[in-house]
C-alpha cells in the first residue's frame, strides 16, 4: 500500500512539473518572438524599461499558459529576467511551487517542491546598408551559358554576313552595346541578342539579385532593417575617365523600388564596334570613388550604427588607362592596360568597417578571340587570388561560366550578416 501511495504522489508531481516546464518554455519563447521584439525595438538602443516589459510579458505568459487547476494547486511563481549583450538578447524564466502530497505525508513529506528554469536567446535585427556594385562593362555581355552562346554566335554571324562585317562572319561571343554610327547598320549586337531572346550574363546577375531581394525581405523583422544602394561602372566607355562609378539608387528601403532599379540596369555603351579607345572597367577606381559614398560601418544594433556591406559582381579583369603602373598587358598606343584586379584599395574599405563580399563571375575563355589570347589569358591566373585577398574573410564566391548565381549570392549574403537567416 505504501508503495502504491508513493507512486501516485510522484506520478502526479511529474505531471505537474511537465506542465510547468512546458508553460515556461512557451512563455520565454513568446517573450522574444518577432512580434514581441517589434513592439519595443524601433531602431534605437533598448532601454532597461523595455527589457522589463519583456520580462513581465514572460511571467504573464507563464500564468496564462499554465492549467488553472495546476497553478492553484502548486502556487507556482514565475520570475523572469531579460538582458542584452551586443546584438543578442537573453531571457531566463525561473519557476517554483509545491505540491501537497496525499500519501507521502504519512511518512513525513507533506509537500514536494517543484522548480525549474527556461532560457531563450534571440538576435536583434542587424541594421545593414547593402551597397551593390555591378560591373556592367562589355565583358558582362557574354551569353549566360553554352546553349545561349551558340545562339549568340549564330545570330551575330548571320547578321555580320548580311551587313558586311567581315571580322564577325563566324560569330561574336559578346553582345556589345555599341552605338554604331553607320545608318545602314542600325542594330548593334546587344539589340540583336535582345531581339533573339538570348540570355546574357548581366541578366543572370540581375535575376540573382532579384531573388536575393525577395529572400532578404521575407526575413527582415524591421521594415527598414536593410537599406539598398545600387552602383555600376557608368553609361558609356567614353565617360569612364570622368566617372568610374555611377549611383543608380541610394539608401532605399522600399524593396519594390530596389527591384525596379535592378531590372532597369543596363550595360555601358561603346561608340562603335571594336572601339580602340575603350578602357571600360576600372574596378579599383570604382571602389576608390565608393569610399566617398559609403560611411564607416557600425555594429548594426541601431539605425545610427548601421553595418556596411558591399556586394561586388566582377570578373576581376581591369581594362583601364593606367599604362604606367600596369600590372597586366600594356597597350601604350591606345593608352590602355588590361590586367588583374589590384586589391590594395580593399584594405582601406575594410579598415573603415565595410565588409566586402565578392561574387566572381569567372571570365569566359574565348580561344578564337585575339583580345582574349593576347591580353586577358596571361593575367587570368592572378585574378582569383587577388579577389580573395580583397574580400572579407569567408565572403568570396566563384561562379564558373554557365553556373547559376542565385545560391552563391544567397550564401554570400547570409555569411556576411552571420545571424540573418534567408530561410525559415
Amino acid at each position: 500500500m505504501a508503495a502504491v501511495g508513493f507512486s501516485v504522489d510522484l506520478s502526479h508531481a511529474y505531471s505537474l512539473r511537465a506542465s510547468m516546464r512546458e508553460a515556461a518554455d512557451a512563455a520565454i519563447l513568446d517573450a522574444l518572438s518577432d512580434s514581441a521584439l517589434e513592439q519595443i525595438y524601433k531602431g534605437a538602443a533598448i532601454t532597461p524599461e523595455q527589457l522589463k516589459r519583456l520580462a513581465v510579458r514572460a511571467e504573464q505568459n507563464f500564468d496564462d499558459i499554465m492549467p488553472r487547476k495546476a497553478l492553484m494547486e502548486t502556487g507556482a511563481s514565475p520570475s523572469a529576467t531579460v538582458s542584452i549583450a551586443g546584438n543578442q538578447i537573453n531571457a531566463t524564466l525561473t519557476y517554483s511551487g509545491a505540491m501537497r502530497t496525499e500519501f507521502l505525508r504519512l511518512f513525513g513529506f507533506s509537500a514536494l517542491g517543484i522548480s525549474g528554469k527556461a532560457q531563450s536567446r534571440a538576435n536583434l535585427p542587424q541594421f545593414t546598408d547593402v551597397n551593390i556594385l555591378i560591373d556592367n562593362s562589355p565583358s558582362m555581355l557574354i551569353a549566360a551559358n553554352d546553349a545561349e552562346r551558340a545562339k549568340l554566335m549564330r545570330v551575330t554571324g548571320d547578321y555580320a554576313r548580311r551587313n558586311n562585317r567581315p571580322m564577325d562572319v563566324n560569330g561574336c561571343a559578346f553582345a556589345c552595346h555599341d552605338l554604331d554610327p553607320d545608318p545602314e547598320t542600325v542594330m548593334n549586337y546587344y539589340d540583336l541578342a535582345r531581339s533573339a531572346g538570348i540570355r546574357l550574363r548581366i541578366d543572370t546577375v540581375k535575376s540573382a539579385l532579384l531573388e536575393l531581394l525577395d529572400a532578404a525581405s521575407s526575413t527582415a523583422s524591421q521594415g527598414n532593417q536593410f537599406r539598398y544602394s545600387l552602383y555600376d561602372f557608368g553609361d558609356s566607355m567614353t565617360t569612364i575617365m570622368t566617372n568610374y562609378v555611377m549611383n543608380r539608387l541610394k539608401n532605399e528601403t522600399d524593396v519594390a523600388k530596389v527591384k525596379a532599379a535592378v531590372a532597369m540596369e543596363q550595360p555601358m555603351t561603346t561608340p562603335y564596334a571594336d572601339f580602340i579607345g575603350k578602357a571600360g572597367s576600372s574596378p579599383e577606381m570604382a571602389l576608390e570613388e565608393l569610399q566617398l559614398s559609403i560611411p564607416r560601418g557600425g555594429d548594426g544594433t541601431t539605425e545610427a550604427s548601421r553595418k556596411q556591406l558591399l556586394i561586388f559582381f566582377t570578373d576581376g579583369v581591369s581594362n583601364s588607362r593606367s599604362v604606367f603602373n600596369c600590372a597586366g598587358q600594356r597597350w601604350p598606343p591606345y593608352g590602355q592596360c588590361t590586367g588583374p584586379f589590384q586589391p590594395a584599395i580593399c584594405d582601406q574599405l575594410k579598415r573603415r568597417g565595410i565588409r566586402i563580399a565578392i561574387l566572381h563571375t569567372a571570365y569566359l575563355p574565348i580561344p578564337s578571340s585575339p583580345y582574349f589570347i593576347q591580353r586577358v589569358a596571361p593575367v587570368l591566373p592572378q585574378i582569383e587570388p587577388n579577389l580573395r585577398t580583397c574580400a572579407s574573410p569567408g565572403l568570396y564566391r566563384n561562379v564558373e561560366y554557365g553556373q547559376p548565381m542565385d545560391d552563391a549570392l544567397k550564401s554570400l549574403f547570409q555569411q556576411s550578416l552571420h545571424n540573418v537567416r534567408l530561410t525559415r
